[in-house]
């Protein structure tokens, strides 16, 4: 919320309310669970209308080879992309890992 895209109280609102719409946030991560990799929504690609002042970033995971789920960073457009597109990708993968390993 420290980023210069979220000083206007209008935007930092429409953000905030994105998130509780559950219905639109799990619409996005169940798109993107049936794709392989990062999924990287940027601004205006955002379909989802409250959140096109932001980037979000996607990712599946598996349990033994089945995708089960999906996890996100949603942050401002001038985010650190590489850095966070690891985080995902890192968690995604270590999320497989814990899951296979506890079944």
């Amino acid at each position: 919320m420290s980023h210069p895209e979220f000083h206007d109280v209008v935007k930092a609102r429409i953000f905030l309310k994105a998130f509780e719409d559950k219905k639109e946030l799990f619409n996005l991560l169940y798109e993107d669970m049936e794709q392989e990799g990062l999924k990287i929504h940027i601004g205006k690609e955002n379909r989802f209308k409250d959140m096109q002042d932001c980037t979000v970033i996607t990712s599946n995971y598996k349990l033994n080879d089945k995708v089960i789920g999906a996890i996100a960073a949603i942050g401002p457009t001038r985010m650190e992309y590489g850095k966070v597109m690891s985080v995902i990708k890192y968690l995604s993968e270590t999320i497989g890992k814990v899951l296979g390993n506890l079944g």
